[in-house]
């Protein structure tokens, strides 16, 4: 009866101090520039909407391996001929399981692929 009592203890003490055993959540987010220029429709050209996906992991709280954020989707705003991405936003997934051992993040971030036409004055 003792070592099933302390097996118990053991395993409660584990998994409150992680939080949770297992979580998995979908957020939405915007992201805004802090930089805020006073552009015309003459300053640049929409292009397309674009979008890009990736992964990031996180093994025992040590080793996190993937993601690029923002630089990927800008890299497909470039393969178009853009130079920069306008009205990003991005959606996350999350799962975890006892949050040192695994965490996983999936995203997919999508904007407006614009070219900027920059000039002398």
């Amino acid at each position: 009866m003792r070592k099933v009592f302390f097996i118990f203890l053991v395993v409660f003490l584990i998994l409150s101090s992680a939080g949770c055993a297992y979580i998995n959540t979908d957020q939405v987010g915007a992201v805004q520039s802090l930089t805020q220029h006073k552009l015309t429709s003459s300053d640049f050209n929409i292009l397309e909407r674009v979008s890009a996906t990736g992964e990031t992991t996180l093994w025992f709280g040590a080793v996190l391996t993937g993601g690029k954020g923002y630089q990927a989707l800008l890299e497909k705003a470039q393969e178009i001929g853009g130079n920069s991405v306008m009205d990003y936003s991005y959606d996350v997934e999350y799962k975890s399981i006892l949050w040192f051992i695994y965490a996983r993040v999936k995203w997919k971030a999508t904007g407006i692929a614009i070219a900027i036409k920059y000039n002398e004055d």
